[in-house]
């Protein structure tokens, strides 16, 4: 029987808090790309394409 288990983490950057596997609990994470985009100082912006 496969038991998994889950903590409980909180956004460094927007303080959310979320649930991630135990095995990747050690890593840092975010919340949302929009939380990791912020935290590497590079603020997502909009692009148009034009055909």
């Amino acid at each position: 029987m496969l038991v998994l288990s889950y903590v409980e983490k909180t956004c460094s950057v927007c303080g959310n808090k979320f649930i991630v596997s135990g095995k990747i609990a050690d890593r840092e994470l975010f919340c949302t790309l929009g939380c990791f985009s912020r935290a590497m100082k590079d603020e997502p912006q909009s692009t148009v394409l034009e055909a």
